[in-house]
């Protein structure tokens, strides 16, 4: 009897120790697996003392084979390897253990999956550690955004993101970094990507007027501002480093608000090709007729003043006298921008806004050939028209004080550039006429040298060709 249990247990561990040695669970790269030691328990306690002995070999051996594994990025999910007991010889302890490692590769593969879709960095490989590994805090990532966009702004070649940096701050070479930029919902835009080789240690990548493919069909839509988010994706070829979410406001698409950086872009709301403004002209030419005996709107052509002060005085008494247009007042918030009526909304509707009638105006004398200006003050707008072939060097000119107000207004002085206030057209009598139009122009001008007010000269023509390689085209409503 003692030599068959002797033999029998000698048995057991000549075969437990053909396994190997890694029964204790993964290696010493699967350390990011931690273990839960709990020793199997049978569920019958033999009365033999064969059986005692039994009992002890196997609670030795399989209750290493027994450890489960759980892992931590996966939701403290257990999985666990269970073995029932029975008699040993029907144990096979090579197959038991293939089981439990083709158990815990799948463990490892899920807890890989679930990494992708987070800000972890690439999981190592056997013989690579973390620290060889560039993570998500070690990419410094700055966006700079604008924090209102509109169909308007995207018209004019006006990027939602002008410039991405990002800094590799470790000592490791970032690979294969790939920058994804979106507008949620999506129904504004595409997706726009940009691939980066590498990053160098210390590096900083900066990417510059990033255009994101804008779906204008839905950006014409909206009519009131609304909020949508700006998501920026920077991954790897395996996981997931950054991703950053930033509200911004799209505009409806015609509103525009003041930038003194960029106060020509309100000349794309004067559009000389629009129906409204041809039919302006139309109108305007039997009054041009009676006036100068030709109706003909010929730009400046004839070389004259008077020329052209009877053009413009036809198109006033047009929209004055013909088109009985109303005056409509501003918003509170007119500094910071408004709502552009079309030139059409403008004649449906016989209303519009001083800066509604500035543009309109305006729109009227450049599809005749003229040179306008639109000239924003503090809580107005209003028009002024060169009578040569002259225009500012710039298409923005802004009066702060008396040493550039002399340079801007001295074109007013010598009589090259008419100043005319657009809101005296929707007056009657001789309040709306072409003169009274001109005085209040010249004392809304005074008004502001006089009181110390900025005032800002915007040159259509010189914003439809600017010298710094922007072009403000006319919006194609």
């Amino acid at each position: 009897m003692k030599i068959k249990v002797g033999v029998s247990v000698f048995c057991f561990v000549i075969c437990i120790s053909l396994c190997g040695q890694d029964f204790d669970g993964f290696d010493e790269n699967d350390s990011f697996i931690k273990k839960d030691k709990k020793k199997f328990v049978p569920h019958r306690q033999p009365a033999t003392a064969k059986a005692s002995v039994l009992r002890v070999a196997k609670d030795s051996a399989m209750g290493k084979l027994a450890e489960y594994t759980r892992a931590e990025a996966a939701a403290n999910k257990r999985v666990k390897l269970k073995i029932y007991s029975g008699k040993l010889d029907k144990v096979n302890p090579m197959e038991v253990y293939e089981r439990y490692q083709a158990k815990m590769a799948k463990v490892k593969k899920e807890y890989n999956t679930k990494q992708s879709y987070t800000v972890s960095p690439v999981l190592p490989k056997s013989n690579v550690t973390l620290k060889e590994v560039v993570k998500a805090r070690e990419l410094k990532i700055e966006i700079d955004y604008e924090p209102k966009f509109n169909y308007f702004l995207s018209h004019l070649g006006e990027p939602l993101i002008k410039k991405i940096k990002i800094t590799n701050t470790s000592k490791k070479v970032a690979q294969n970094i790939i920058v994804n930029a979106k507008i949620s919902p999506d129904t504004y835009s595409s997706e726009w990507n940009q691939n980066i080789a590498f990053i160098n240690p210390g590096q900083t990548v900066e990417l510059k007027d990033i255009v994101i493919p804008i779906k204008h069909k839905a950006f014409k839509e909206v009519k009131e501002r609304l909020s949508a988010a700006l998501m920026v994706t920077i991954k790897d070829s395996k996981n997931i480093l950054h991703v950053s979410t930033s509200k911004f406001e799209i505009l409806a698409y015609n509103e525009w608000f003041m930038d003194l950086k960029n106060a020509e872009y309100l000349c794309a709301f004067v559009r000389p090709n629009a129906a409204a403004v041809k039919k302006i002209l139309s109108m305007s030419r039997k009054r041009l007729k009676a006036l100068s005996g030709s109706d003909s709107f010929e730009d400046y052509q004839a070389r004259n003043p008077k020329r052209v002060i009877a053009m413009l005085t036809a198109i006033h008494q047009t929209m004055n006298k013909d088109l009985d247009i109303g005056y409509i007042t501003i918003p509170s918030s007119f500094e910071r921008g408004q709502k552009i009526r079309s030139h059409s909304d403008v004649l449906k509707y016989s209303q519009g806004t001083c800066l509604d009638l500035a543009v309109l105006e305006a729109a009227a004398w450049e599809s005749a050939g003229l040179h306008p200006v639109i000239i924003i003050i503090p809580g107005h707008a209003f028009v002024a028209c060169w009578l040569s072939r002259k225009q500012y060097g710039k298409a923005i000119n802004i009066a702060k004080n008396n040493s550039s107000a002399k340079r801007i207004l001295q074109p007013i002085e010598s009589r090259e550039l008419l100043l005319m206030n657009s809101t005296t057209l929707t007056h009657d009598g001789k309040k709306g006429t072409f003169e009274a139009a001109v005085r209040e122009g010249n004392a809304l001008v005074k008004n502001c040298l006089k009181n110390g007010k900025w005032m800002i000269f915007i040159d259509v023509k010189s914003s439809r060709r600017n010298k710094e390689g922007k072009s403000v085209r006319p919006l194609p409503f």
